[in-house]
């Protein structure tokens, strides 16, 4: 049985407890497979430029990123959520040092 099928039944079973109050805290979203050939077209096409040198490193990031998110592989809530504190200290850290 492989192991997500175990934590399922466990969950359940610990849901269905009457002697457990179980409050789903967690949102968990299953993997946009469909999706991925986007995500690897674009991940592509970002490099491509670059060894092109067509438009500069941000930018081109930036579009990446959009494509990604209006073409609904990753939502934009998940994006934001994605970011810890510690990667905008280390942009900010960056900045300050030139």
């Amino acid at each position: 049985m492989p192991l997500v099928d175990v934590v399922a039944t466990l969950d359940a079973g610990l849901h269905a407890s009457r002697n457990l109050i179980a409050e789903d805290t967690t949102h968990i979203r299953r993997f946009r497979r469909r999706r991925a050939p986007i995500i690897i077209t674009v991940l592509g096409g970002v490099i491509v430029v670059s060894a092109m040198g067509g438009l500069p490193t941000a930018l081109r990031a930036v579009i990446g990123v959009h494509i990604v998110v209006v073409m609904r592989c990753v939502d934009a809530e998940e994006a934001w959520g994605s970011i810890n504190d510690s990667a905008y200290e280390a942009i900010g850290v960056a900045q300050a040092t030139g």
